[in-house]
């Protein structure tokens, strides 16, 4: 009995663990031995990376992921150059093609996707739901759109659309995919203007008042970034200037309360929100000083309302690094000794990225001729090469090379995010240029060979 005990206890523990969790099998015949990764974003304002796993994608073209129980997801999934998305549910089980025309010849942007294929999806799974949905959604539009309606005609086909998908709602009993539903038509239909559409108010009472954050649920963030874009632009003029004076005094709760004394701004959490999104769009306009962005962030670091919050000011402060001009490098923090009395080229390498391959030959060139005045440091992403073209070319860096893995602190703090990158530092370690030309030419013919010329020069 003791005996049958401890194994129903062995049986729970282990079931426990394992039951709900849902896995994606994929067939990738054009990235045999790359390594494939699987992220999710911190937050929807910064859209930081929190990676979850990765794996080698075997020599069949075959990658295997596990996702944890919890909550249905986004998960990103692919290299770093070519990802596309799912959306993942407890138990459920995915099979996918992942195919590109042409990986090696497309840009090596990040940010780039590209699509896959499901094999026999679930007709109750939510990616079918929502994409099914998209597609009713989009055929519908289409026919409002390019049908000359008089104003009568376009209030009647968008309440029959509505309606339509009203019955989607009552008849599916996903909570999930009725909220998507919901905020799909507020984003498609109700910014819409026609007879009858709902007023900023009415559309805020539905959707925001009193209604929890979604904060890891695309349906909501995306309008969330639609509603509040611009907001400092749709408040009074006398407003923007007193909100204006409490970011340069750095007063939270001056903001706070001007905040909340302006239409659709809800309650303290949600105004918080709307501030920090605020910033985020004011990092890279120009209607708020820089400086005062990024103190504003750090006082939100310390001071926001709510955990997350805080975490998303920090996630924003990180768009604040990078060096520039006259900046001094930091060679203590990467734990390098200082080149004395020499110009420094720092080379940034992602072994995986053909350009990076491509460049090398004219790097080892420029070594060649001005190695004694020069300086060449690679610092590459450590992460494990996928082919012996990768480890072949690795190995032809024969110069000074430090690999930093994907997720250090230093790639952010030297603001490089794609690659090859460079910057060049001077012989006292200032930073001289941040991006320095490259050693091939770019769109006006220009290398970094000539300022090496110049700057060696007797």
């Amino acid at each position: 009995m003791k005996n049958r005990r401890l194994w129903l206890i062995f049986f729970a523990v282990y079931y426990g663990t394992y039951w709900g969790q849902s896995t994606i099998v994929g067939f990738a015949p054009q990235f045999k031995q790359q390594r494939f990764y699987l992220w999710t974003e911190e937050d929807f304002l910064s859209g930081k990376k929190r990676m979850i796993s990765d794996t080698l994608v075997d020599e069949r073209g075959m990658f295997r992921f596990s996702i944890p129980k919890g909550p249905i997801l986004k998960y990103h999934l692919g290299t770093e150059n070519f990802n596309g998305y799912l959306f993942a549910e407890n138990g459920a089980q995915y099979r996918l093609e992942f195919f590109s025309d042409s990986p090696l010849s497309q840009s090596y942007n990040l940010h780039e996707e590209i699509e896959f294929v499901f094999i026999d999806l679930d007709s109750n799974d939510i990616n079918f739901k929502i994409l099914g949905f998209e597609a009713w959604l989009d055929n519908q539009l289409s026919d409002i759109h390019f049908e000359n309606n008089s104003e009568g005609e376009l209030f009647r086909k968008i309440s029959l659309l509505k309606y339509n998908a009203l019955q989607d709602v009552r008849r599916d009993s996903s909570v999930y995919f009725r909220e998507f539903i919901g905020y799909s038509m507020a984003e498609n239909i109700e910014n819409m203007s026609y007879r009858g559409s709902p007023t900023k108010e009415e559309k805020f009472n539905t959707y925001f008042n009193q209604r929890p954050i979604r904060y890891d649920a695309p349906y909501y963030t995306n309008y969330f970034l639609r509603y509040y874009d611009q907001y400092i632009s749709q408040i009074s003029h006398e407003s923007a200037i007193e909100l204006f004076k409490a970011y340069a005094s750095q007063d939270l709760a001056a903001q706070d309360r001007i905040l909340a004394a302006n239409s659709c701004t809800g309650d303290t959490i949600l105004r918080n929100l709307i501030n920090l999104y605020i910033l985020k769009q004011a990092i890279n306009g120009n209607f708020i000083p820089k400086s005062v962005v990024k103190s504003n962030l750090l006082l939100q670091q310390k001071l926001a309302p709510c955990e997350l919050h805080r975490k998303i000011a920090a996630n924003l402060l990180q768009k604040f690094s990078g060096l520039e001009t006259g900046d001094s490098f930091p060679f203590e923090s990467l734990k390098i000794p200082p080149f004395d009395q020499k110009y420094v080229y720092i080379h940034a390498y992602n072994p995986s990225n053909t350009q990076c391959i491509q460049e090398l030959n004219a790097l080892k060139k420029l070594k060649a001729g001005y190695g004694s005045t020069v300086e060449f440091l690679t610092l590459y992403l450590d992460k494990p090469l996928s082919n012996e073209a990768e480890r072949k070319a690795l190995s032809q860096i024969t110069w000074k090379k430090i690999g930093l893995r994907p997720d250090d602190p230093a790639w952010n703090l030297l603001g490089i995010s794609t690659y090859p990158y460079y910057i060049l530092v001077d012989k006292d370690s200032t930073v001289l240029k941040a991006p320095a030309l490259t050693p091939t030419p770019n769109g006006k013919y220009e290398t970094i060979e000539k300022t090496f010329f110049e700057l060696t020069k007797p």
